[in-house]
């Protein structure tokens, strides 16, 4: 894993933003679901990576689905064979259960599909163990923030 160090809201947009072009470019199993797992203390910059990623997908209006759980984003002009995006927020979901009901199955089926999960240890299960995890920390600064990437 690599850490990176951001000292504000922008520079965590355009790392994300980076970053959503080389796992799109580079990814292997072009069959299913390309998933990322974000986890981190509330405020650590999850969202607003989140938000840099889906910049680079075109989509401008980005909010945390928190209460919704999970949000669907269609990309105007697919992006290395990238045609969805969901944004799920997994805090208060009891268990992986509840995200099923949500018709989770069949976004992981696709493999034009691109997923953020925020709060994957709230899910408890082995179905998200090939996924790619980041993990959002503070820094020393107030707006620094340190990522691990994969």
């Amino acid at each position: 894993m690599t850490v990176i160090r951001t000292e504000s809201l922008e520079q965590t947009r355009d790392l994300a933003a980076g970053f959503a072009e080389k796992i799109s470019k580079n990814r292997k199993n072009k069959n299913r679901a390309l998933v990322l797992l974000l986890s981190g203390d509330l405020g650590s910059g999850k969202t607003s990576f989140v938000q840099g990623a889906l910049r680079y997908f075109g989509i401008k209006r980005v909010l945390s689905p928190t209460f919704v759980l999970m949000k669907h984003y269609r990309i105007p002009r697919a992006k290395n064979n990238i045609k969805d995006i969901y944004h799920v927020d997994a805090y208060r979901l009891k268990s992986f259960v509840d995200l099923k009901n949500l018709g989770f199955d069949k976004v992981l089926e696709s493999g034009k599909s691109l997923v953020f999960i925020e709060w994957p240890e709230r899910l408890r299960t082995r179905v998200l163990k090939n996924s790619l995890k980041i993990k959002f920390s503070f820094g020393e600064k107030e707006n620094e923030r340190l990522i691990k990437l994969p």
